[in-house]
């Protein structure tokens, strides 16, 4: 401060060249905020006779973005505020100044305390925060998962429980199977809260494994087909799982020790098991991505899922928040589509309502639902009611489609949009569609597959971009559940504040599976109430809608999978000839791509071998241990990781990936019309400003959701279906062309 003082007579101009700041027109250089303190306790200035009194001007302008006048008196302290109004509204400015008002008051009352102790908010923001997590309500009696399917499928036997392509299963079809598998468990041994393994997916047979092992009494741990075997034997090995139910075709590569359950030589049973099941018990173990390169699994019981299915049911049907109940009746005989794995929760705001309210689940198959044009083809001749998704997903799915063109891929009632933001403009589209109701959902696994919702009208959107929001929120909690915006000190913070949201109520899981230090330290006491402590960055907006604003840690979205960057550069760094690797998440033209970093050992290995590390030997080493969506989209490899000035990584100076073809690779032009119409349709989905047939798709940051998009635009320019597995067992553009004109041949005959 004292050296401030002596330079005060610096010209600005001077400062701002000599620390090489460039000039902006938007804002002032070096700072945008001014405090000024005025000091008009003493007596009245005089000049002779003339006595000089202070007299306040009507300002209408203001130099900064923010100006805070403080006037000292002998009555008391004056705060003036100037504001910038393209910036601020009246009413955040109001807030500010309550919010210095609320806190100058604490400190006078009881100066000993300490200024992180006390609370922004006034009063009546504080009373106004209590009604908005005041959503206690009688959802019905407690039960289980089995109870509530078992009830419907009595009351409605013979409607169809399942549908796919291939077929389709009622409910006592379903319940049959899925007592003939709970008794083969049983009898391995299988009791509560034992993991058993289910590999597989996006199947009639997926559904009844599923079931089968809640009924009997076990809990199921997803695992995901598309996973390479070393991440399937990881998470067996983490949960400590003795039986897998699985598919003869997978039954042969599962880690030795583990009893494989063919859940299709499982005769149905006409016998009912009798239940052991509470609902305290555990229903699943869903493992996702671990920072320490250990995947985390989170424990979730019947009485969360159920409470789960209860208050989704609620918003769904509409019931008024006042009214006791769940919305089961309500949704009674619609038809629900599952179009994402059940490796992930994302799929269960679908499984879940459709098999407690008496529903119909269509089960898409992963053909069907990563091709637009098999996509098209099954909501055309299955119409759908409730479908969720996330919306990158939905995008490639409708290929960008707006208006009227987007009606018929939608579904009748709800699109239910989560796992990843939702764009202002994405919304906007899905409306001008006219054609369902847009939800948008939130929640993390530890809270039980979601636990705040926003329903998206054009008028809300609207409202929300005017109160700055930059993306659609998440809107607010469910019944029964509590949402908490708190600072780095645990006091709750007011509208309009950065804080981390911390999440309550009967959703929240029992913790980490066989790891109590980690359940300890994210599932903690806030106001004498178990809470998750998400790691989200979150704000309230004046409407008590909360805002997702990014993360605390270093934890990313992937296309709606959890993903922490640590684990993939742990991973990178078993390679012998790593020195060092970090991970990053970084945004190139709307898109968000995991690049990796690495530094290549300088001697030994390095060196002499011959699988040194190279961009497409890291992605490949990467691919046999992770799933796909973890799997880098460009790796760049640098002399050194660059520190900042106390030795921590320095991630704003690690270069920015160009935009080029493959580091390395010779481009070579297209030889035909199909290679050409192919090398524009990557270099328009990749935003690579060259695209050579030789290159590879997964090398230019190919991934599943842009192969979709790829297989869209195929489909249009040369009347072929392709199946997704095409794009990566053919990667290059000229394997592509020749299967192309395979399958026209093979169309033509």
């Amino acid at each position: 401060m004292l050296g401030a003082f002596e330079h005060q007579d610096t010209p600005l101009e001077s400062l701002v060249l000599e620390l090489h700041r460039g000039r902006a027109q938007s804002h002032a250089p070096l700072f945008r905020v001014v405090l000024t303190m005025q000091d008009l306790k003493g007596a009245d200035l005089r000049l002779g006779n003339a006595t000089i009194t202070p007299v306040e001007l009507d300002q209408t302008a203001t130099k900064f973005d923010l100006t805070l006048l403080a006037t000292e008196r002998p009555d008391g302290l004056d705060l003036s505020l100037w504001y910038r109004t393209d910036l601020f509204a009246a009413g955040t400015a109001d807030r500010l100044l309550g919010h210095l008002r609320t806190l100058l008051e604490a400190v006078v009352a009881d100066p000993s305390r300490s200024v992180a102790d006390v609370p922004l908010a006034t009063q009546r923001e504080r009373d106004q925060l209590t009604e908005w997590n005041s959503t206690q309500i009688d959802e019905g009696t407690p039960a289980t998962f089995v109870e509530l399917f078992e009830a419907q499928a009595a009351r409605v036997p013979d409607r169809d429980a399942l549908v796919t392509s291939a077929g389709a299963c009622t409910y006592a079809e379903l319940d049959a199977r899925a007592n003939a598998l709970a008794a083969t468990l049983r009898d391995k041994g299988v009791r509560r809260d034992i993991p058993v393994g289910l590999l597989l997916d996006r199947s009639i047979e997926a559904i009844v494994g599923l079931l089968g092992i809640i009924k009997s009494g076990g809990c199921y741990v997803p695992l995901s087909e598309d996973a390479p075997p070393a991440r399937i034997a990881q998470q067996i090995t983490e949960c400590g799982a003795t039986v897998v139910v699985t598919s003869e075709a997978r039954a042969a590569g599962l880690p030795s020790g583990v009893a494989a359950v063919l859940v299709e030589s499982a005769a149905a049973s006409a016998l009912p098991i009798a239940s052991s099941v509470a609902p305290e018990a555990l229903a699943y173990v869903l493992y996702t991505s671990g920072s320490t390169g250990v995947p985390k699994g989170v424990a979730v019981t019947h009485a969360n899922i159920v409470h789960y299915a209860r208050a989704v049911s609620r918003v769904l049907a509409d019931i008024p928040a006042s009214q006791a109940g769940d919305g089961f009746a309500q949704l009674d005989g619609l038809h629900f589509g599952l179009v994402s794995t059940l490796a992930a929760d994302l799929g269960l705001t679908s499984v879940l309502p459709a098999l407690l309210s008496g529903g119909t689940l269509h089960v898409l198959a992963k053909d069907v639902a990563t091709e637009p044009a098999r996509f098209a083809d099954y909501v055309r001749d299955h119409p759908l009611d409730i479908v969720k998704m996330t919306p990158n997903h939905l995008t490639a799915l409708t290929m960008g489609k707006t208006g009227r063109d987007l009606a018929p891929l939608l579904p009748r009632k709800w699109i239910v949009l989560g796992g990843e933001p939702l764009r202002i403009e994405t919304a906007r589209a899905l409306l001008s569609a006219n054609a369902c109701r847009v939800l948008n959902h939130y929640g993390p696994t530890e809270t039980t597959v979601g636990v705040c919702t926003f329903p998206v009208t054009a008028a809300r959107v609207d409202d929300v971009a005017a109160l700055g929001a930059q993306t659609v929120p998440i809107g607010y909690p469910l019944a029964n559940s509590r949402a908490y915006v708190v600072d780095e000190c645990n006091v709750e913070v007011p509208v309009g504040v950065l804080g981390e949201l911390l999440l309550g109520g009967d959703g929240v899981a029992r913790g980490y599976f066989g790891d109590d230090s980690r359940t300890a330290e994210r599932f903690v006491s806030f106001r004498d109430e178990r809470v998750y402590r998400s790691g989200d960055r979150v704000r309230r907006l004046a409407n008590g809608a909360i805002e997702f604003l990014g993360r605390a840690d270093d934890q990313v979205k992937v296309r709606g999978f959890r993903v922490e960057p640590g684990e993939i550069a742990a991973m990178l760094r078993t390679h012998p000839g790593v020195e060092a690797a970090e991970v990053l998440l970084r945004r190139d033209d709307d898109e968000d791509q995991l690049v990796a970093y690495v530094v290549p050992r300088t001697a030994g290995y390095a060196v002499s071998h011959t699988d040194r590390p190279t961009a497409e030997r890291m992605r490949e080493w990467v691919a046999a241990q992770l799933p796909e969506y973890m799997v880098p989209a460009q790796v760049m490899l640098i002399d050194t990781m660059p520190l900042t000035a106390n030795g921590k990584l320095d991630r704003a100076a690690l270069p920015v990936p160009g935009a080029g073809t493959a580091a390395g690779a010779e481009s070579v032009a297209p030889r035909n019309e199909i290679e050409a119409q192919l090398c524009a349709i990557w270099s328009d989905v990749l935003k690579k400003d060259t695209v050579g047939v030789t290159d590879n798709f997964l090398s230019l940051g190919g991934h599943s959701l842009l192969a979709i998009r790829v297989l869209g635009k195929i489909s249009k320019a040369f009347g072929v279906r392709l199946p997704l597995r095409t794009l990566f067992e053919t990667p290059t553009v000229e394997a592509l062309a020749a299967a192309i004109t395979t399958a026209r041949a093979g169309a033509a005959t």
